[in-house]
């Protein structure tokens, strides 16, 4: 993963796109501007092993991600996960498999897997379930290409060192 030959990138082509792809699905519009941070000084490889990007949108919606290959791995914890997101009257976060969703003064709090490799083998089935059947897939290529583009700009915007416009 370390080899950008094979990986074709690092931590935000592997980890800080599905970030995108979950912004796209709570903010319906699209992305206008992309800077980002990218170093390798963790662990001195070709790719970058932490990825700090920066989305804002036409009406000025901000997004900060995040992402790197930084966990020590002296642990069994895989991953330190943390988010946050904050629009309206709403504020949620996830950290240390708890969640919690702040609505108007109201607060819930649950336990959540933040342990994704759970999730791969529903979501093999679930799309080939969806091909045999020649159903609509929840995620199709043409939101994987949106969240691509995005991509395509954060490493532009490391090259160039500048933001970088997508509309």
């Amino acid at each position: 993963m370390l080899n950008l030959s094979q990986a074709g990138g690092g931590c935000t082509i592997n980890l800080t796109v599905h970030f995108i792809d979950f912004i796209f699905c709570l903010v319906k519009e699209e992305i206008k501007t992309v800077y980002t941070a990218l170093s390798n000084l963790i662990h001195h490889e070709d790719i970058e092993d932490f990825s700090s990007v920066i989305l804002r949108t036409n009406d000025g919606i901000t997004c900060i991600i995040e992402t790197g290959y930084a966990y020590p791995n002296v642990t069994k914890k895989q991953r330190d996960i943390y988010y946050s997101i904050i629009f309206n009257n709403n504020y949620l976060t996830v950290q240390d498999e708890k969640i919690t969703w702040i609505e108007d003064k109201l607060i819930k709090e649950n336990n959540i897997i933040t342990n994704t490799d759970k999730y791969y083998p529903i979501f093999i089935r679930e799309v080939l379930n969806a091909t045999i059947k020649e159903e609509k897939p929840k995620a199709s290529l043409r939101d994987m290409y949106k969240a691509m583009k995005v991509i395509d700009a954060i490493y532009k915007s490391r090259r160039k060192r500048k933001v970088i416009d997508l509309i």
